[in-house]
């Protein structure tokens, strides 16, 4: 299987529908569990009761997606629409989705998957060189990848080459009789 369909395969696990509603849930990105986390802690730190029910709406409301949109702006409409039964229910059902997809087994396959595809190791060493993530990179082709990897693999071997001056008057036998004296360093040298 070519690592595209693997990597098909794996984020297309990254959804759950939700029939009644006629929605799904998606994965969060890192940047939206983050502000979540934040402003469970914005919340907690202000004493608010419900905070943990706070955070569980944040979740569902980032999560929940209909027609390729967000379902609600915000948690408050999220709350005033769906009974907190069913937010708590959404909230599990998505805490499932994180575990599946965190799966070792899974995780494992696509570890061995990726060792076996040099053009997706060659994209992550330059991006790791470039101290970039994928997303910062989402312009770039193969054609970019291969020439910023081929430089970078130019500038380690002209980094681990000696920097070695010759002198072209340097005479090497002359050298070798005044070290070692005169009949020695001819027999030594040559």
């Amino acid at each position: 299987m070519a690592m595209d369909e693997i990597l098909r395969k794996f984020l297309s696990e990254k959804t759950t529908p939700v029939p009644r509603l006629e929605a799904e849930l998606r994965l969060l990105p890192a940047a939206d569990s983050m502000r979540a986390v934040c402003r469970l802690e914005d919340i907690e730190s202000r004493g608010v009761p419900g905070a943990a029910f706070e955070f569980l709406a944040q979740i569902v409301c980032l999560a929940l997606f209909k027609d390729g949109k967000r379902m609600f702006p915000c948690a408050y409409e999220l709350k005033q629409q769906l009974d907190p039964e069913t937010i708590v229910e959404l909230a599990g059902l998505y805490s499932r989705m994180m575990d599946d997809v965190s799966n070792g087994e899974k995780l494992h396959d696509l570890k061995n998957a990726l060792k076996n595809c040099p053009g997706e190791r060659l994209k992550w060493r330059v991006l790791r060189e470039m101290g970039a993530l994928p997303t910062a990179a989402r312009d770039m082709t193969d054609r970019d990848y291969i020439y910023c990897g081929l430089n970078l693999l130019i500038d380690q071997e002209e980094n681990s080459r000696p920097n070695m001056v010759v002198n072209p008057a340097f005479d090497e036998q002359r050298f070798l009789a005044l070290k070692f004296g005169p009949g020695e360093g001819a027999s030594f040298g040559g």
